[in-house]
């Protein structure tokens, strides 16, 4: 992969999740949702630029979200970022920017083709070792124990609709003990 040819991809990426931030705030402007707490500081990266780094690195393949950080953002794609800050730093700008970006993962599900053909799996998401479900405190009310195909296990599961072309149509978190062939769960899950 050339670097031109990430580059042009990496501004469309910015362009359209930017346009999508700038429409939602003025959504809610007119709504009157205007969030109560306002950020005091601002920071180096606005939240289209951390959204964009982020989804950027998912289509790289890239296996560690720090190395993509350090050599790709900071050094080869320096000129896009020039505020960038390091990686410490940036690391606390993403629970800032999950909001927006469950917004972009909304948004690229609901402009996906719709093929007819669609393919349905799930995948386990372990929040701890099945010894310590009793203590595990952060996911106590969401996350449950399940079996899936190697085992038991105590997190959640991310449910995907994809269609034949590898596009995500729709997706749903539930606790690990629901079943992939839960009614309720497919009825939402092909509605959407």
């Amino acid at each position: 992969m050339n670097v031109q040819f990430t580059a042009n991809k990496l501004i469309k990426l910015f362009i359209e999740i930017d346009d999508l931030l700038i429409a939602f705030k003025k959504y809610q402007e007119r709504e009157g949702r205007i969030p109560k707490r306002r950020p005091t500081r601002v920071t180096a990266l606005n939240g289209s630029e951390v959204c964009t780094i982020l989804v950027s690195y998912h289509l790289s393949g890239y296996k560690c979200f720090e190395y993509y950080y350090k050599d790709k953002v900071l050094r080869q794609l320096q000129s896009y970022f020039p505020k960038a800050p390091s990686y410490a730093c940036f690391l606390s700008y993403i629970p800032k920017a999950m909001d927006a970006m469950y917004l972009w993962l909304l948004y690229s599900c609901g402009s996906s083709d719709r093929t007819g053909l669609y393919f349905i799996d799930s995948k386990k998401m372990e929040v701890c070792h099945l010894k310590r479900e009793h203590s595990h405190k952060v996911f106590q009310d969401y996350a449950g124990k399940g079996k899936c195909s190697v085992g038991w296990f105590y997190g959640l599961k991310i449910h995907l609709v994809i269609n034949n072309l590898g596009k995500i149509i729709s997706f749903e978190l539930t606790a690990g003990n629901v079943a992939d062939n839960n009614q309720d769960l497919l009825r939402r899950l092909l509605q959407k």
